[in-house]
């Protein structure tokens, strides 16, 4: 399982770390704008994305899981969000190079 805690729909599935690789990826909901857009464009969307997840929790969570998703709601800005993805790909892109999986 790619999240940090089993799922409640999934409970019988061990996440990577249960399993022995140690990384913990999980998915993210976010928004995509252009690299060149202000940041006050990127701030505003960031801030309303936030305030959806803090006001709506229970009904985002139900609509997610419809579709077979796991409802993890970012604790954390869109900025720091990113930069742990961009750390969870890095460890996974490791852990596949320390197993052979990709050349070094």
């Amino acid at each position: 399982m790619n999240t940090n805690q089993r799922a409640e729909q999934h409970a019988q599935i061990p996440t990577f770390k249960e399993l022995g690789y140690p990384i913990s990826p999980s998915g993210g909901y976010s928004f995509y704008i252009q690299k060149d857009a202000p940041k006050a464009v990127f701030e505003k969307l960031s801030d309303a994305q936030k305030e959806a997840f803090e006001r709506y929790p229970g009904e985002i969570k139900v609509n997610l899981l419809k579709f077979e998703l796991i409802p993890e709601i970012p604790p954390c800005s869109s900025q720091e969000a990113f930069r742990r993805l961009i750390q969870a790909r890095d460890e996974i892109i490791k852990t596949a190079r320390e197993r052979g999986l990709f050349e070094k």
